[in-house]
């Protein structure tokens, strides 16, 4: 008769028996604290996409079915004592194994015992036949339904610092069908992988897997517990990692780190609640964008202006801060300004702006000079006295050279920007836009020469990956990715007269709308 686990038990069989014409002494044993060993199991199935083989142990009319699972912190061991892998357990093989039950799923008269083994030991290397006693089973019914897709909280592309704890790269909705799933595997593949310490996978605020890469780009497997799906339901798991510090061998400047889930289907798989059968996930491969790692991440805030009234004179154009993160300090080369100005004359010469400037203080009361000279930080040949056009692009030199040079935020530190230029011709119907640029794409980090000649180079930026980055450097980098400066640019700040009348938009539609109006009453 074959037996079932249906409570707990110690010494369930022992018996010396002739197997395949090999003396062996068969054990199971199942402890009260659900801890099993069975020593003279005979393999009858592996599967190695899913690290999980298959076994029984008999004497007489009785015996035990077993479903072995192995990770990464299983030992296998020869038959020759040594130290082996997942790779040497064979159908016919005689193992001896230890373990724990595994009761993730409803205990049936006619389900196989699944353990969870720390050790799996080959005695005899595949010279049994593996023919295994019959299984009663009845006939079983359908897995359920197992789905997994990109979450739309999945977070977009971004520059990371290195150090950096949870951070998140991937967001999957898991949903289940007709049946309550209980998740036991997740497969991704992972870019990068040696800039992870640890990957770890969340419900909520609960951790429900982790692992720690031991290469890089490679596919990993993450054993689940504790999360469960309901039956016609869904969960959201967000996949987060603590990434390397700058200071391990594992850290390079400017590597991309992404994290994307594996469709394999054998290699991704929960335990039907209802059936007790497993059911494997269906789905498209996931193409997150990851994150690029530098030793400190600039964050870009942009803040209000004195007055959004436009006026003559030497006008405040933009204001916005700087941090520098935690883990160093960052070196900046360039900013540029994208310009919307209009004038209601629609004359080349009805509003113009000139002599941009950019002032840098210590503080939000933009009452401290972060540099001297006011803390203003370009001047001479590196400003422009001609009117300017859509952008403006602003290189520094606070030490009033004729050439631009960095200037450098210390880790931790806040600096406060502002633009400010001539503005002249300014009246009612007029108005100027302005927004800090970002860039769209990515360009190799590079000495400022070579990052600057690009076609993305509005934002340059050094993380400072092995000291303070000279010019020369292959540390700079472009605003692709800065938090706070979107590809499109930062918000735009708008300054307008005050008794400026509804702009040509506005107009439009109410002007459409009055006409609407007016044809209907006419009907």
């Amino acid at each position: 008769m074959a037996i079932a686990i249906l409570g707990t038990v110690t010494a369930l069989g022992i018996a010396n028996a002739q197997v395949g014409g090999i003396g062996i002494r068969q054990e199971v044993h199942i402890e009260r604290n659900e801890k099993v060993l069975a020593r003279g199991a005979i393999v009858s199935e592996v599967f190695p996409a899913g690290f999980i083989f298959k076994a029984h142990s008999s004497w007489g009319i009785s015996s035990v079915h077993w479903e072995v699972r192995v990770n990464d912190e299983t030992e296998f061991i020869n038959t020759e004592g040594k130290p082996t892998a997942f790779a040497s357990v064979r159908n016919g093989a005689m193992v001896n194994f230890s373990g724990v039950v595994y009761r993730g799923m409803p205990a049936k008269p006619d389900a196989r015992v699944v353990v969870d083994a720390d050790v799996v030991r080959i005695i005899v290397d595949g010279a049994i036949s593996p023919t295994v006693p019959p299984l009663p089973s009845p006939t079983p019914p359908a897995a359920g339904q197992f789905n997994v897709s990109i979450a739309p909280s999945s977070p977009a592309y971004r520059a990371l610092a290195a150090g950096t704890a949870n951070a998140e790269f991937l967001a999957l909705t898991l949903s289940a069908g007709s049946e309550p799933l209980q998740v036991e595997q997740l497969a991704f593949w992972v870019t990068g992988s040696r800039s992870f310490d640890r990957m770890h996978v969340w419900d909520g605020a609960i951790k429900v897997g982790e692992v720690v890469p031991t290469s890089d780009d490679r596919a990993m497997l993450v054993r689940i517990s504790g999360l469960a799906i309901p039956q016609n339901g869904s969960k959201i798991v967000t996949i987060k990692g603590d990434i390397t510090a700058a200071g391990s061998a594992a850290f390079k400047a400017g590597n991309l780190v992404a994290v994307n889930w594996d469709n394999t289907p054998a290699l991704n798989y929960a335990v039907g609640q209802s059936s007790s059968r497993r059911a494997h996930a269906a789905g498209m491969a996931t193409d997150a964008p990851g994150a690029r790692i530098f030793k400190s991440v600039p964050v870009i805030t942009v803040l209000p202006v004195p007055t959004n009234t436009l006026q003559n004179g030497d006008r405040h154009l933009y204001r916005f801060s700087i941090t520098a993160g935690p883990q160093g300090g960052i070196s900046l080369y360039k900013f540029t300004f994208d310009f919307d100005i209009f004038g209601d004359e629609g004359t080349a010469d009805d509003i113009m702006v000139t002599e941009p400037r950019i002032y840098a203080y210590a503080d939000s009361s933009y009452s401290n000079p972060a540099f001297v000279g006011g803390g203003r930080l370009n001047f001479g040949p590196l400003v422009s006295n001609g009117p300017v056009g859509q952008q403006v692009e602003l290189y520094f030199n606070p030490n009033i050279l004729d050439d631009a040079e960095a200037i450098v935020i210390p880790a931790g530190t806040t600096r406060y920007f502002e633009l400010r230029a001539n503005v002249a011709g300014a009246d009612a119907g007029d108005r100027i836009g302005v927004a800090l640029e970002g860039d769209a794409g990515w360009t190799a980090l590079g000495p400022i020469s070579s990052v600057d000649a690009s076609a993305e180079n509005d934002f340059l930026w050094s993380g400072n990956s092995a000291g303070t980055s000279g010019l020369d450097a292959d540390d700079w980098a472009n605003g692709y990715g800065v938090p706070g400066l979107p590809a499109g640019g930062a918000s735009s700040v708008t300054l307008a007269e005050a008794n400026v009348p509804a702009t040509r938009a506005t107009a439009s539609f109410f002007s459409g709308f009055f006409s609407w109006i007016e044809n209907i009453l006419k009907l």
